[in-house]
C-alpha cells in the first residue's frame, strides 16, 4: 500500500484556541487537497505549551471523547477521508495529560498520553499512565510518540515490536540541527516511518525550531519543511523493505536487566552502597580515538604501535582503535581462520607491554580463535598489565558466516578513571545494548568499528546537516554516557553525554588520524562559573526518567523480526 503522509508545521498563539483551530483547519484542508491520507499536527497544537501551572492548563484542556478539538478533527477526517494525529492538553476528571489523538473517517481511533516528559510538562501534566499502543487502521499500523518520547529509544522500539509501520510524533522541539538526528535514528534502527510534526516560532521567550519532516525506514529524510507555517509531504510506502543486512538481529534473552530502574536515586547511594560493583570516584582524564586502515597480522603493527606511543606522549588514559584493525575484515570462514589470533599469541604480550609503558588502556578489534571457534572480538589491554577479551554478541548476516556469537551484551571494565563499556561496530545500532551498559553505571562507550553507521539523505534541504549525522552521538546523548567511536573508514569521533549541551562537547575525525577529548567522570563536577554541579555522566537523567513499568515487551520474544 502507498499513500501520502503529511507533517503540518505551525506557530500557534498561546491560549487562543479559536484562532489556532481556524488556521489549523485550513492547513489540514491544504494537506488533504495535496492528496495526504495521514496528516500529523504539532504537540498542543491549538493551545500553546508553556503553561504556568495546572490552573492555566485546565482552561485549555479538554476531554478526548466529545471534546471540542477531537470533535473538530473527527469532522475533518470524515469530510476529507483522511487520518489525523494531533496533540492537545487532555482533561480526565482532575487529571491533566499531554496527549495526542488519532482520528479517521470512522471517528476516534485512540490516544497516546506522553510517557516521557520534558521539564515544562511537569508544571501541569501527569506522566502518561497507559502502555504504548499501536492502532491497526486501513492505512496500516500506526503508533504515536509525543516529542520527548522520541528521545528515549524504548517507546519507538515498543511501537515497532507491536507492529507499527508508521510512528506519528506531534512536537514542540528545539534543536540546532534539524531534522534531528534522533528522528533519523528512530526510523533507521526500527525500520519504520517517522512523521515528525514540529512547531516553529517562540512562546514566552522559548523557541521552537520547525524542520518538520518525514523519514523513511532507511533513515532518509524524504520531505522536510525547514521554517515557517507549511506542510512536509511525502509518499508512505508500506511495501518498502529496508536493507537491514548491516544491522544485527536483537537478542531479547540478553536484555533482562532493562526492566531495572537503577537511576531514581543519587548514584553516590546506589552505586556506592548497594551495587555489587561500586563505582570508583571518577576523574578528569583524556580519551583518544585513532582511525586507521587495518594492518596485516604478519606485519609489525606499525600503525597500532605508533598510536599507542602517541597516546602515551599526550597523557591519554584510554585509546580506542578500530574493529578488526589487526588482520582486516574477513570475506568468509577461510580468511577469518588465516588471520585469527589466540589469547596466548605473543602479539598480546608485546602490545600489553607498550600499554603499560605508556600508561594507557588500549581497546582494539581482531578475529579471536579459541578451541577451533572464531569470534569477532575486542582486545582490552590495560595499563596495569591485565587483559580482557570481548566476543561480539550481536552479529550481522555477513559476520555470522564466520563468527560465533558471544553470550553477553557488551563488556564492562572498571578502570581508576571510570567504568568503560566495550561494544563492537554495528552493535551500536541495537538500542538495547548501549542502554544495558549505561544502566550498569558505565561512563564511556568504547566502540571499535569498521565504519560509521550512517543515515542517507534524500532531501536537498537537509543534505548538509545529515552529512554530520553520527549514531554514536545519539547513543552518547540518550544514555548520558561518553562515546569513543573508532572506525577504519568514515567518521570517527568522541561524543559528549549531554544532548542539551550547546555547543556540543565532541571531537570528530572525518579522515584517518588521531583525536582526543577531555572527560569528567567525577560525581560532582565544576560548571563554567567554577561552582559545584551534578555530573550527568554519573546521575544519568535520561535513565532516571525511564518508565520501566511499560517496557516488558523489550525482553520478550515477539513476532516482529528486528
Amino acid at each position: 500500500m502507498k499513500y501520502k503522509g503529511a507533517a503540518i508545521q505551525y506557530d500557534c498563539r498561546f491560549m487562543d484556541k479559536e484562532k489556532n483551530l481556524t488556521e489549523l483547519t485550513e492547513l489540514v484542508r491544504q494537506a488533504a487537497g495535496q492528496g495526504a491520507k495521514l496528516i500529523v499536527l504539532p504537540e498542543t497544537c491549538a493551545t500553546g505549551y508553556y503553561f504556568d501551572g495546572m490552573e492555566q492548563a485546565t482552561e485549555m484542556a479538554e476531554p478526548i471523547e466529545n471534546g471540542r478539538t477531537a470533535r473538530l478533527l473527527e469532522r475533518l477526517a470524515r469530510e476529507l477521508d483522511c487520518y489525523l494525529v494531533a496533540g492537545l492538553p487532555e482533561s480526565d476528571g482532575e487529571r491533566l495529560y499531554n496527549s495526542a489523538v488519532l482520528v479517521g473517517p470512522e471517528g476516534l481511533i485512540g490516544r497516546h498520553r506522553k510517557m516521557h516528559h520534558y521539564v515544562p510538562d511537569s508544571t501541569w501534566a501527569k506522566t502518561g499512565d497507559e502502555p504504548v499502543k499501536v492502532f491497526n487502521t486501513p492505512i496500516g499500523a500506526i503508533g504515536i510518540q509525543i516529542c520527548m518520547d522520541l528521545s528515549y529509544p524504548e517507546g519507538p522500539r515498543l511501537s515497532r515490536l507491536m507492529g507499527a509501520q508508521v510512528v506519528c510524533s506531534p512536537m514542540n522541539w528545539y534543536e540546532a540541527t534539524i531534522p534531528s538526528a534522533i528522528w533519523l535514528t528512530r526510523a533507521k534502527e526500527n525500520g519504520m516511518y517517522i512523521i515528525a510534526s514540529n512547531r516553529h516560532g517562540k512562546e514566552k521567550g522559548y523557541e521552537f525550531c520547525g524542520g518538520s519532516g518525514i523519514i523513511d525506514p532507511e533513515g532518509r529524510v524524504v520531505s522536510c519543511h525547514p521554517c515557517g507555517d507549511g506542510i512536509a509531504l511525502a509518499e508512505i510506502d508500506l511495501e518498502l523493505q529496508p536493507d537491514r543486512s548491516d544491522i544485527p538481529s536483537r537478542r531479547p534473552e540478553l536484555y533482562r536487566e532493562l526492566q531495572l530502574q537503577r537511576y531514581p536515586w543519587y548514584q553516590s547511594q546506589y552505586y556506592q552502597v548497594y551495587a555489587s560493583k561500586p563505582l570508583l570516584q571518577g576523574d578528569l582524564f583524556l580519551a583518544a580515538v585513532c582511525s586507521m586502515e587495518p594492518e596485516r597480522r604478519e606485519g609489525d603493527l606499525t600503525a597500532v604501535k605508533k598510536a599507542i606511543l602517541q597516546a602515551g606522549e599526550r597523557g591519554d588514559r584510554l585509546l580506542v582503535l578500530p574493529e578488526l584493525v589487526i588482520g582486516g575484515v574477513p570475506d568468509g570462514p577461510q580468511q577469518a581462520q588465516r588471520i585469527a589470533i589466540q589469547e596466548g599469541d605473543p602479539v598480546w604480550g608485546e602490545l600489553s607491554r607498550m600499554a603499560m609503558e605508556n600508561h594507557v588502556d588500549v581497546i582494539l578489534g581482531f578475529v579471536l580463535e579459541e578451541n577451533g571457534k572464531l569470534w569477532n572480538a575486542a582486545g582490552c589491554l590495560c595499563e596495569d598489565g591485565s587483559r580482557y577479551y570481548y566476543r561480539k554478541s550481536h552479529l550481522t548476516e555477513r559476520e555470522a558466516q564466520w563468527a560465533e556469537a558471544g553470550d553477553r551484551a557488551g563488556l564492562i571494565l572498571d578502570r581508576p578513571y571510570g567504568r568503560i563499556a566495550v561494544l563492537l561496530g554495528n552493535e551500536i545500532f541495537i538500542t538495547e545494548v548501549p542502554r544495558l551498559l549505561a544502566n550498569s553505571g558505565c561512563d564511556v562507550f568504547a566502540v571499535p568499528a569498521v565504519e560509521n553507521p550512517s543515515c542517507p539523505s534524500g532531501c536537498p534541504e537537509v543534505q548538509q546537516e545529515v552529512e554530520r549525522y553520527h549514531l554514536a552521538r545519539v547513543r552518547a546523548n540518550e544514555n548520558n554516557t561518553y562515546a569513543v567511536f573508532a572506525a577504519q573508514k568514515g567518521m570517527s569521533g568522541i561524543f559528549g553525554p549531554d544532548m542539551f549541551s550547546v555547543p556540543r562537547n565532541e571531537v570528530v575525525l572525518n579522515e584517518r588520524g588521531f583525536a582526543e577529548l577531555a572527560m569528567d567522570t567525577r560525581f560532582i563536577m565544576t560548571d563554567e562559573g567554577g561552582n559545584p554541579a551534578v555530573n550527568p555522566v554519573r546521575e544519568k537523567p535520561m535513565l532516571g526518567t525511564r518508565h520501566t513499568t511499560w517496557y516488558d515487551k523489550l525482553i520478550e520474544e515477539t513476532n516482529c523480526v528486528l
